[in-house]
């Protein structure tokens, strides 16, 4: 009978040790998925600041305008749960509105019109929400798209040299053979 009762004890402790275990792990696991969320969150906002830093120092824009676009990102989980679809969201708008923004002004260093796009850029910015509240999850799926294409303009078209040449067509070339 003692063998019996002083198995079950060690069987109870042996239980309770692995319960206890994959309880600890279970805890590591939530802790590490959070702290991946906040990581990506951070590096994806940082990265946007980052930029908006650079049109500053561009003069692009004024100091007082790159606020109004930094809270863009710093106000975007005021009003939404924090998830992974929520940060996907984020991502995905910010990167949107950074490769727009570089396009733009790829555009206007080519064509030497850094006046339009910084007329395009305070245009978008007037159209930004004033209170954090409004920054909720309608205005970055269906509002915050339909301004970053208002900050598009018409494609350069940018002439070959070919074409400005007729002796260098590629017809004019079968004929000198």
């Amino acid at each position: 009978m003692t063998y019996v009762v002083f198995f079950t004890i060690i069987l109870l402790i042996t239980l309770l040790g692995v319960f206890l275990t994959i309880e600890s792990n279970k805890k590591k696991a939530i802790l590490l998925k959070k702290q991946n969320f906040t990581e990506r969150q951070n590096h994806a906002i940082s990265h946007f600041k980052t930029q908006i830093s650079q049109f500053i120092e561009a003069k692009i824009l004024r100091p007082k305008h790159g606020q109004n676009l930094q809270a863009i990102a710093g106000n975007f989980f005021v009003v939404q749960a924090h998830n992974e679809d929520n940060l996907l969201i984020l991502e995905s708008t910010l990167e949107n509105l950074i490769n727009t923004l570089n396009s733009e002004l790829a555009k206007a260093n080519i064509s030497n019109d850094k006046e339009t796009i910084a007329n395009k850029i305070l245009d978008f910015i007037q159209e930004l929400p004033t209170s954090a509240r409004d920054y909720h999850n309608e205005f970055y799926t269906q509002i915050m798209p339909a301004l970053i294409v208002t900050l598009k303009t018409p494609d350069l078209v940018i002439e070959d040299e070919a074409a400005e040449d007729p002796l260098l067509t590629p017809e004019n070339e079968l004929e000198k053979d």
